[in-house]
């Protein structure tokens, strides 16, 4: 399975996440500060077609997933 490199970013001081821009690190428009973090797209989509990343906190059912869930 193929899956699109994306990032997004998380502003500590702003307490805020930004998309980050396709065109490449170079013309990345926000500066890192100490807590600032870059999350990496997972490749996997929640079921109302939202994008997870890494870093994301998911809720989840364990009874109903107990028999399908497999973890790689």
């Amino acid at each position: 399975m193929k899956r699109e490199i994306k990032f997004r970013y998380w502003n500590s001081k702003e307490k805020k996440m930004y998309p980050h821009p396709s065109k490449g690190w170079t013309d990345f428009p926000y500066t890192l500060e100490e807590n600032d973090r870059y999350l990496q797209f997972t490749g996997m989509i929640d079921r109302f077609d939202n994008e997870i990343y890494e870093g994301d906190i998911l809720d989840f059912d364990r009874k109903k997933l107990a028999d399908n869930a497999i973890v790689k």
